[in-house]
């Protein structure tokens, strides 16, 4: 096809005549007569040029050869590029051409558009491509006119269309397909620059809100100071300041002034993460593939050793498999003091089941300073008879040793002390350790083997219930190594942007056996805290999928004598490993950097490891933007529950319908009560709300839930106001400050509930709201909610036919904690049917406010051990949406909330008893306890008590601890700011102060959230 001036064919000429001189003659005078009339009815010009010029009293020959004539002086004026006079030739030909022949009429409308165009004339090129495309719907040259039209018009949308409806009718233009392409990507790239100048303006927006908040609250400081009467120690800038986290300071050594402060903080965090070993511990005992795994591995060794040292990772199972499995000598040693009291009772609980009597000795001592016999290593007899002194021995010969002396080098050595990036823990400085002094030559290595793999994976949030929360992507990170669980991460997260972007691929091969052997023979010298690099390797990744990559996730696998395949931490691919569940995955965060296979097929990764177990991950080009919050992942769970989400558009939709229906002329005002990222605040506003105001009580939410209100277009309709929702009001503060709301609130929406529904203070919050904020007949979303409860039996039983019933007395905590039971599956067994506990009206805030404690009756479906109380809640939007945490798959239940699970002694139930059981709220929170007055609770009790004593002194002693601390801080911005340096500095580098990774890394999120 030419997409030129259409060629003209031949003048006609009338049957029996020339084209002599007198025709032509003839000719030009009709044309002189036909543009003198055409200009005296220009005024009745019509759609497609001079249309209104009557032609019934000229010859038709005569008329169709002076168009055929005006036609081919057009065609070659176009051509040479006189466009004004092939203008003029076009239009005259119009003039000349009935409108039954609709096929010349559009081809001359087609090149009169091509002059129009080229003259400028944007306008009367579209007039006459639109009507060359509605004379001739079939030819896709008149698609090409009006696409080109409409492109130098600047409407690239109805141009592409154009220019597609022309390709579709001549798929073999090649002039078409280029124009389509080129006025695409123009499309594209005026979109991209459009998209880009609004994200700048909202952006810029975002800026000065969040400037004009922080000038709020340096106002509300120097009123406080005005009014005390005294200025204290600090400035108001020191109450501004807030801690920052670079991603290079994990990679270089840790410098500090205040060494002091940071031993003290270390110490703190190091102490936290001793209370929750014991949870980790019995994960392990849990995690069937691991136990088993272990169990081969002890068998295929262990039976010929003399003498094995033992890693335990506290519930005393690999003592006890080293003990059945031969008669060596088994020395065990305890990451801390509380695993080795777990490990102890373990072990005092298997006595008539494992070889005891002098075989097992439990030391007390840190790992690193243990050595053999005396300072040269000799007598060592002697030695193990002195050190008899200041042992302490049971009734079954169970030895505690208070040395660091063991009484000969070991043959084997048998560790499980791993976290979710294997080596985290620093378990390859204690191997170098253990083999220059407590191992002999030709000592075994269990596992022998640490394979580190990776993958590249795509972590982040983009459209939400339709809106655009791609900006709380800057907030996900973490200090360090988060542990995850890709499983469901990757695999059962129905979000287009959770994704792996490569093939999984080895960071390192770690073989533990040839590194013992090669520090037994003394070619590795001695690791100091602060040693080079062990491992700096430069790695080209296979990218298989297009995305924008944010993360490396990291896992590990295990060669363990005595199995056919490796141990694996991950349980997300299909690799026949046995795949354990209890270690997790770590997950390292990156900057945002786009890729795609097509244009770049490998891309950069450097990886670091040192002795202590740091790992670094540094992409091309490195990771370098300042981090001054964290959003906690919980968060992104919440907004990516697609059934919560719905639930409560949904309950707001019909909620402002139904105020509108009332109140026809009122302005809506919808508070969000704990407004968060603001997803409620902006769905209140999707649903037809005049004004929107959110309360948040965090400064950094704040900025984060007004900046996604910003950047979705919200701005006008909703604010965010720093504040805690329990202290505002209607009314002016006593000291002069305007009030918090003009106007009280015709709907309140919120969402502060944890996974025992009242945690998060909602009753409170609400009878603040209802009292002082809420309009009189306002509503409130949700309206309701109701708890049910039951018994249950999660407990550790038998394990290799090992009884560590004993151990469950480390599962209890004060409160109850959230657990997700629907994915625990067969780890929990229900003993008796759920029963309603609690029905809260929110519009009942009197009531709600009064503490309640009520008997529960349970009967026993089967019999069981009965040591926690799950509870859950179904939450009542309004009349006809409710929302159910049930671990039963109630429907429309959502992925927001876990369930809570509250531990209480051990007791023994049988099918068909009565469980008494007091339900409790105090307003802040839900408690059960056992009514021991209507059963036999002696005969019922199995012996294991509710909670270890040691452990719950340390863990009251930190509590106290934790109490001043907070209380030092919330008084004082320079304690705050010298406890945030202290906990960036180490959870930047934990292996140089000693510290367990992932406690410094959580400590250091809770400083940031």
């Amino acid at each position: 096809m030419t997409l030129g001036p259409e060629a003209a064919p031949p003048p006609p000429q009338a049957p029996g005549k020339t084209n002599n001189m007198t025709g032509e003659t003839k000719h030009l005078s009709a044309l002189a007569a036909f543009e003198e009339e055409r200009r005296a009815a220009a005024v009745q010009v019509g759609e497609y040029g001079a249309r209104n010029v009557d032609l019934s009293s000229y010859d038709p020959e005569l008329v169709a050869a002076a168009v055929g004539m005006a036609r081919e002086e057009g065609n070659r004026f176009f051509k040479a590029k006189q466009y004004a006079q092939a203008l003029e030739m076009y239009t005259q030909a119009i003039a000349g051409v009935p409108s039954s022949e609709s096929s010349l009429l559009g081809a001359l409308l087609s090149n009169r558009s091509a002059c129009h165009l080229q003259l400028g004339r944007h306008a009367d090129a579209l007039n006459d491509a639109r009507c060359c495309a509605e004379l001739r719907p079939d030819w896709a040259k008149a698609y090409y006119r009006l696409g080109n039209a409409l492109a130098a018009g600047d409407r690239l949308g109805d141009a592409v269309a154009a220019f597609r409806r022309g390709a579709a009718l001549d798929p073999d233009s090649a002039d078409m397909r280029r124009r389509l392409g080129d006025t695409a990507a123009e499309l594209d790239e005026h979109r991209d620059r459009m998209v880009a100048e609004v994200r700048f303006q909202r952006r810029d927006l975002v800026l000065k809100l969040r400037d004009a908040r922080a000038e709020e609250n340096r106002r509300a400081v120097l009123n406080q100071f005005k009014q005390g009467m005294s200025a204290p120690e600090w400035d108001v800038e020191d109450y501004e300041w807030r801690p920052t986290f670079l991603p290079a300071m994990r990679a270089r050594p840790l410098e500090t002034e205040d060494v002091e402060r940071l031993r003290s903080v270390a110490g703190y965090v190091n102490a936290i993460a001793e209370l929750e070993q014991p949870k980790r511990a019995l994960a392990a005992l849990d995690d069937a593939c691991r136990c088993e795994a272990y169990h081969g591995a002890a068998r295929a060794i262990l039976p010929s050793a003399r003498h094995v040292l033992v890693l335990d990772s506290g519930p005393g199972l690999l003592p006890l498999l080293a003990a059945e499995a031969g008669e060596a000598t088994v020395s065990v040693v305890s990451r801390s003091g509380i695993l080795q009291r777990m490990a102890r009772q373990a072990i005092e609980g298997n006595r008539s089941s494992s070889n005891m009597g002098s075989s097992l000795r439990l030391y007390a001592a840190p790992f690193d300073s243990l050595r053999v016999g005396g300072p040269d290593d000799q007598d060592e007899a002697a030695e193990e008879e002195e050190e008899e002194d200041d042992d302490d021995r049971d009734d079954a010969g169970l030895r505690t040793c208070r040395t660091n002396r063991l009484v000969s080098r070991a043959d084997a050595i048998v560790v499980d002390v791993f976290d979710h990036t294997g080596v985290g823990t620093g378990i390859l400085r204690q191997l170098d350790h253990a083999a220059k002094h407590l191992l002999c030559v030709g000592a075994v290595v269990c596992p022998s083997r640490m394979v580190l793999k990776a993958q590249l994976v795509e972590f982040r949030l983009s459209a939400v219930s339709v809106l655009d929360l791609s900006s709380m992507n800057a907030y996900r990170w973490y200090p360090g190594a988060e542990r995850v669980d890709l499983r469901t991460m990757l695999h059962e997260t129905d979000h287009e942007t959770y994704r792996a972007l490569s093939e999984p691929f080895v960071v390192e091969d770690i073989d533990m056996q040839s590194r013992v052997d090669r520090v037994l023979a003394g070619a590795v010298p001695d690791a100091s805290p602060t040693s080079a690099w062990e491992l700096d390797a430069e790695l080209d990744v296979e990218v298989n999928r297009m995305g924008t990559w944010n993360g490396v996730a990291l896992w590990f696998e295990l060669d363990l004598p005595g199995n056919e395949t490796p141990l694996e931490s991950t349980m997300h691919l299909d690799t026949g490993n046995r795949q354990s569940g209890s270690f997790g995955q770590a997950l390292f965060y990156v900057d945002e950097i786009p890729v795609d296979p097509e244009r770049q097929r490998h891309v950069p990764l450097r990886v670091q490891r040192y002795g202590a177990g740091h790992i670094v991950f540094t992409p091309d080009p490195p990771s370098c933007r300042a981090r001054h919050a964290l959003v906690p992942s919980w968060h992104y769970d919440m907004l990516l529950d697609g059934s919560r989400n719905d639930a409560y558009e949904k309950a707001l939709g019909r909620a402002v319908r139904m105020k509108r229906e009332f109140n026809p002329g009122r302005e809506l005002l919808t508070v969000d009560l704990g407004a968060g990222t603001g997803i409620l605040s902006m769905l209140a506003a999707r649903a037809g709300s005049h004004r929107v105001v959110g309360a948040e009580q965090s400064a950094h939410m704040c900025d984060v839930g007004e900046e996604c209100e910003v950047m979705n277009g919200f701005a006008p309709a909703c604010l965010l106001l720093n504040r805690d929702a329990r202290r505002m009001d209607t009314k002016p503060k006593p000291d002069g400050m305007p009030p918090d709301l003009e106007s009280r609130a015709d709907i309140l929406v919120f969402e502060v509930f944890d996974s025992g529904l009242i945690g998060e203070g909602v009753l409170h919050i609400l009878a603040n709201a209802i009292e002082r904020l809420a309009a009189e007949d306002a509503t409130l979303l949700p309206c309701g909610a109701t708890v049910y409860a039951q018994p249950i039996q999660m407990r550790t039983g038998s394990r290799l036919g090992l009884d560590f019933g004993m151990l469950n007395r480390w599962r209890w905590r004060p409160d109850y904690e959230g657990v997700d039971l629907r994915q625990r599956g067969c780890d929990w067994v229900p003993l008796a049917p759920p029963r309603e506990i609690f029905a809260f009206d929110f519009y009942e805030r009197e009531a709600n406010m009064r503490p309640d404690r009520r008997l529960i009756e349970f009967t026993a479906e089967r019999d069981g051990i009965a040591n926690a109380i799950a509870f859950w809640f179904d939450l009542h939007l309004d009349a006809d949406t409710t929302l159910s945490t049930s671990p039963h798959g109630a429907e429309g239940s959502g992925s927001t909330w876990q369930q809570s699970v509250q531990y209480i002694e051990e007791l023994r139930v049988e099918e068909g008893a009565v469980l008494p059981v007091y339900a409790s709220h105090d307003t802040f929170g839900v408690s059960f306890a056992v009514d021991g007055t209507g059963i036999d609770r002696f005969a019922m009790r199995t012996g294991v008590p509710v909670v270890d004593p040691v452990w719950k002194a340390q863990h009251d002693k930190m509590q106290t601890a934790n109490v001043r601390l907070t209380r030092a801080m919330a008084q004082n911005p320079l304690e705050y700011r010298r406890v945030a340096q202290a906990a960036v500095s180490i959870a930047s580098r934990p292996g140089d102060v000693g510290v367990d990774p992932g406690a410094a890394s959580d400590y250091l999120k809770r400083m940031m959230s």
